[in-house]
């Protein structure tokens, strides 16, 4: 038979007369010998539809269109030979993991990639080149002895391919078998009077080209090609992959004794536009004459970025479709990669509710069935960890509660992340709180919640459980796959499922229906596929569920166009476009055009070229990609009828300048000079008023447009007056006016809260308040921190770990106990020795661990280590303490302790509406010393962060705590003495592990030691009263371990210390401010100020600790701005207390 090789330009009319051809034959003999139409894959569904819509044609038995590889199971079924054990993409996947682990001891190179992602995907991609090339494994080997660099790779390669075909020989398929098993069949397959048609294919693998030589000697073979006939055996800078094809083609017919003829097709029939035409005859020309008409159909456009790029082109088409009549069928999208273009088109379509096809087939990686089966996996092989079960459960296919389904999750997860829940514990009781003593003041409410979390972790333990038993039992690839079903059978997914599809289809939500069904099939695909690899052979529970999760990662979602009218998007290499009228070549980039990918992750070039330079036709050589990167652009740019827009962008998302792709500056020079490009920008009062209307489309989109153009028009920028015209429809519109008041409202919101009115905030508050002097800080930070915190009662989730808090309360805790401890033991610290330090310690931090953050410090090796550390912390401080202890004359008599409760009554006043606040506290450490028959109290405070003392943030009421304390225990001091008590000082001692450099001796690098545990605060400035808290430092004219005090030569005090003491008088001052800020804070919290405002001093604001910024969202964009507070010293803040009323106002 004669193959005959139709040859022409792009859109010289070769499928038109093919089409013709057919038709006539149809008519002619409609019940004739069947005509085959071999296209590719994706070229299929548009050539069938195609043939179906002709004119005059109503119908046809006798015409197939078909891809190769269904031609090839068309005549296996035919002939009888069973296609039931195809091996797809995923059971490919399974099987080469299969064969990976079976000859691991035997590779080299391979071994070390072998657990790495997308391994499997690349060496089923490598197989396939080796499979389409004809390549057996011995010619791999004999390859590897002549290269040595290459030796080992090749070697590792030819070991797993020879062990892929033996797995499959005689079991079952891979997809490119299909071929070999066809040319086997071939022979005894009677085609007499048959006619194949060959289009749509720019080359052909080595097995293609072996089947259609052997249809050619079995019936008569048309072939189209695009050439330029003009060339067609001389090598052309254009057609470089079809000019290959025609030449191995004829040299296999020429093999065969089989005859061809070549059938030129000139002129350009397909373009309307002379544009167009002049476009595709002057491509790849290094010289042409320019375009001259002014009316050119080919259109350059650039863009500020992709996004805009995609949207511009997006407004383009309802352009077309309104005004000019196009179809979205007539129209596409087509860009070098979908990577960059594919998800900016789906969401600028679907933003405009344009019907669109996406050619591309997307992963199942998200569906819920397939996170479900992967985080089963990862519970399998870890156990009950917190991840795997909540990405199950957060699927919703497993309920834990039928009428709460997403909070029973919360609540679950919640806890098991508060908790620190680890595996072993899933299948123990839970109990809210840990202590004996604590689960007798359990609530009703709490023991409900307890109740509940034990009934969801037991329906979580009964779900997964038999199927771990199942898996753990399970010996044969049949017994580990029926384990999965039932799991997925018990659990009742398909009716899930069909639930979840039905829903989306009365909501008319066709893909994400067809998706539920696809994902089903898909999965129990899997499961087929994975027994086909080795029913019956024995493996193990983690190598079955590595294939299982190898397979999951290759499922893919089918190619299915929605509807018949629809706007195509694809890459312009795997895309076939036929019959488009228009085409948007997007992202005309020299980063994107060319774009020379690499063929395999696991051969480089270089090995494929060296394999073709030795015979062997796997893949492509080097110097072919870019001769095809040319060929493919040609096809892109000829393939409308009657438009085409070429854009580009002029940075990338990152900000980065990108440069237009190298054909662009030709293109402009042939077709008029820069003159033609139009630039869009993201908004639209950016662009000529003409071009402006284009922003008009669909309600939606025109209402954030317009609202846009008001947002310019407010910050002073002139806007078009066609824009209040679109304002004013907008409002005309039920849709329009509801989404352009929202938008409007957007544009003018001021973040400014509006005060709660009385009744509320009393609600909120109660007529009787209790209140720490930390939530009065609070609220002098920033009134809508407080308002979430107390208010609204806010509080984010809790998290197992160690934070600066539980390590201030350990901190607290322990220091309270080891003082306690020696107070009952009849001492004082002076009297401790430093070796009882150490078991002072030791058991203060035991005693304690239990109770902080639900006893994380006993939970882990680490964390047993910080104990360690914290433990060593708490030493030395107790070793501090007996320093300060023999130098200070004050001694303790009371920790941790608590006004507001027992028989230290708290702070009480009554408010202006009639409220009553109770102030209550807890004072760390109160010391007393008698000096001159008067006795003085000092208060401590831990701190686990270094703190100074700050007039600024006394005055402005950051820092009233000590003050308030320190004036609750002189006011109220009948509740713990029978003395008259004055005031001495307000300390803060810092709990911490200093680093200080060695110093010439070891008693000065103690004494370094020491004063960096110097205590801070505020002083009382009497002589007397210093001298006592530090007896030795006015002898030793030194800086005192105790205080921060230091004396001068003279005996008096230096200037860094006189800004630290105050005198009696004006101590009282600031304990009344303080209290004075404390009662006004609370009107404020009555009266309902809710302000976001946050203070700023000294460079630092609350929000950067605050966890409530994603509830105020303040921003200086939207009115907000920050309390400035002046920086003030002492006798600043002195001088505004003894001044009038309005002085001490901030």
């Amino acid at each position: 038979m004669t193959v005959t090789f139709h040859v022409g330009r792009s859109g010289s009319g070769k499928s038109e007369w093919m089409m013709k051809r057919i038709i006539q034959d149809l008519k002619r003999d409609p019940s004739g010998p069947t005509i085959y139409l071999l296209v590719p894959d994706q070229m299929s569904f548009e050539m069938e539809r195609k043939m179906a819509m002709t004119d005059g044609l109503n119908g046809s038995t006798r015409v197939q269109v078909l891809s190769m590889r269904r031609l090839a199971f068309l005549m296996m079924r035919d002939r009888g030979v069973a296609t039931d054990q195809f091996l797809d993409q995923t059971g490919t996947h399974l099987l080469l993991r299969r064969v990976v682990e079976m000859n691991e001891d035997r590779l080299t190179l391979f071994r070390r990639t072998m657990n790495q992602f997308g391994f499997y995907e690349e060496l089923n991609q490598l197989i396939t080149l080796l499979k389409r090339g004809l390549v057996d494994p011995e010619q791999l080997l004999r390859l590897s002895e002549r290269d040595q660099h290459r030796s080992l790779k090749l070697q590792d390669l030819s070991i797993l391919y020879e062990g892929f075909l033996t797995m499959t020989a005689g079991k079952s398929l891979h997809a490119e078998d299909y071929f070999n098993v066809l040319l086997q069949l071939l022979p005894d397959i009677d085609l007499a009077g048959t006619r194949f048609y060959v289009d749509g294919f720019n080359e052909f693998s080595e097995q293609e080209l072996a089947v259609l030589v052997a249809l050619a000697e079995k019936a008569p073979l048309d072939v189209l090609l695009t050439i330029d006939p003009d060339s067609l055996y001389r090598p052309h800078p254009v057609f470089g992959p079809t000019q290959r094809t025609l030449m191995r083609f004829k040299e296999l017919l020429a093999e065969r004794g089989l005859s061809s003829s070549d059938q030129l097709h000139t002129g350009s029939p397909r373009f309307q536009h002379s544009s167009l035409a002049y476009l595709e005859a002057t491509f790849g020309q290094v010289t042409a004459v320019p375009y001259t008409r002014p009316d050119s159909h080919v259109v350059l456009h650039a863009a500020v970025d992709r996004s805009v790029e995609v949207e511009a082109a997006v407004r383009e088409v309802v352009r077309l479709v309104r005004e000019e009549g196009f179809r979205y069928r007539d129209i596409a999208f087509v860009s070098r990669s979908l990577e960059a273009y594919g998800d900016l088109a789906t969401q600028a379509l679907q933003k405009m509710g344009l019907p669109f096809f996406l050619d591309e087939r997307q992963p199942m990686l998200d569906h819920p069935v397939v996170e479900l089966l992967k985080a089963t996996i990862e519970l399998a092989l870890r156990g009950y960890r917190e991840e795997p079960v909540f990405r199950a459960l957060k699927t919703e296919l497993i309920l834990l509660d039928a009428e709460h389904r997403r909070t029973s999750v919360d609540r679950l997860e919640a806890f098991v992340i508060e908790r620190g829940i680890k595996h072993y514990h899933w299948h123990e009781d839970w109990y809210l709180k840990r202590r004996a003593e604590e689960e007798a003041r359990l609530t009703g409410e709490e023991l409900d919640l307890e109740t509940a979390l034990n009934r969801y972790r037991q329906t979580v333990v009964e779900t997964f459980d038999p199927l771990l038993a199942d898996l753990k039992a399970a010996k044969t690839m049949q017994s580990y796959t029926h384990a999965v079903y039932t799991f997925l059978e018990r659990i009742d997914v398909a009716s899930c499922l069909a639930y979840w599809r039905d829903e989306a289809l009365e909501e008319a939500r066709l893909l994400e229906a067809r998706e539920h069904t696809q994902v089903w099939d898909a999965v129990l695909h899997l499961l087929e596929q994975l027994e086909a690899a080795a029913p019956d052979e024995t493996l193990s529970t983690d190598l079955f569920l590595q294939m299982m999760d190898t397979g999951l990662d290759s499922l893919r979602y089918a190619l299915v166009p929605p509807s018949l009218d629809q706007l195509t998007v694809t890459d312009y290499v795997r895309g076939r476009l036929i019959d488009k009228k228009v085409v948007f070549l997007l992202g005309a980039n020299e980063d994107q055009i060319p774009l020379v990918s690499t063929q395999s992750k696991l051969l480089t070039d270089q090995d494929l070229d060296f394999m073709h330079e030795n015979g062997v036709r796997a893949g492509k050589a080097t110097e072919h990609l870019f001769d095809d990167e040319t060929y493919y652009l040609y096809k892109a740019l000829t393939a409308p009828s009657d438009r085409l827009f070429i854009s580009y962008a002029l940075v990338d998302r990152t900000g980065k300048a990108i440069q237009p792709a190298g054909f662009i500056a030709d293109l402009k020079a042939r077709l008029g000079g820069g003159k033609v490009v139009t630039t869009h920008f993201a908004e639209a009062g950016e662009h000529r008023p003409t071009d402006q209307l284009s922003f008009i489309t669909n309600v939606n989109q025109t209402a954030a447009v317009t609202a846009l153009e008001l947002q310019r028009l407010s910050r002073h920028y002139p806007i078009q007056d066609k824009w209040f015209t679109v304002y004013n429809e907008l409002l005309k519109h039920p849709e329009g006016r509801e989404r352009i008041r929202l938008l409007t409202s957007a544009l003018f919101y001021q973040n400014v809260p509006v005060p709660l009115p009385e009744d509320v905030a009393k609600s909120l508050y109660t007529n009787s308040i209790r209140a720490s002097v930390s939530r009065l800080e609070t609220y002098q930070a920033c009134p809508f921190r407080h308002f979430a915190r107390y208010g609204l009662r806010l509080k984010e989730r809790r998290l197992y770990r160690l934070e600066a808090p539980d390590i201030g309360n350990l901190y607290h805790r322990t220091i309270e106990h080891m003082s306690q401890t020696v107070q009952m033991e009849g001492k004082e610290w002076r009297d401790v020795t430093r070796e009882e330090c150490s078991s002072l310690a030791e058991a203060a931090v035991e005693l304690v661990t239990p109770e902080i953050q639900n006893a994380i410090l006993m939970s882990s090796n680490r964390y047993s280590y910080l104990k360690k550390k914290l433990t060593d912390v708490v030493s030395k401080t107790a070793e501090v303490l007996i320093e300060q202890s023999k130098r200070d004359g004050f001694d303790p008599i009371a920790f941790e302790l608590a006004f507001g409760s027992g028989n230290f009554p708290p702070v009480s006043f009554t408010l202006s509406n009639g409220a009553t606040c109770e102030l209550v506290g807890r004072i760390d450490r109160v010391d007393t010393a008698s000096i001159h028959d008067q006795l003085y109290v000092r208060i401590v405070d831990y701190k686990s962060s270094k703190r100074e003392i700050d007039f600024a943030e006394i005055y402005y009421g950051l820092a009233m705590q000590m003050l308030i304390y320190l004036k609750v225990l002189i006011e109220q001091a009948s509740a713990w003495t029978q003395e008259n008590v004055a005031p001495a000082a307000a300390l803060y001692f810092h709990v911490h592990r200093p680093l200080v450099a060695p110093a010439e001796t070891d008693a000065d690098t103690e004494r370094k030691v020491l004063e960096s545990y110097q205590m801070q605060g505020l002083l009382v400035d009497d002589p007397a009263i210093l001298e006592v808290m530090d007896r030795t430092a006015k002898l030793d004219q030194k800086k005192s371990i105790v205080i921060p005090v230091k004396y001068k030569k003279d005996g008096t005090l230096d200037a860094n210390t006189t800004k630290k003491v105050v005198s009696p008088p004006q101590l009282e001052q600031l304990m009344d401010h303080a209290l004075g800020l404390a009662q006004s804070s609370v009107e404020g919290m009555y009266d309902g100020e809710i302000g976001v405002e946050p203070y700023e001093y000294k460079e630092r604001r609350p929000c950067q600790t605050c966890p409530f910024q994603s509830v105020c969202h303040f921003d200086e964009a939207l009115s907000n701005e920050p309390r400035q507070l002046k920086k003030l010293e002492k006798d600043d803040v002195l001088s505004r207390l003894g001044g009038d009323a309005d002085e001490v106002d901030e």
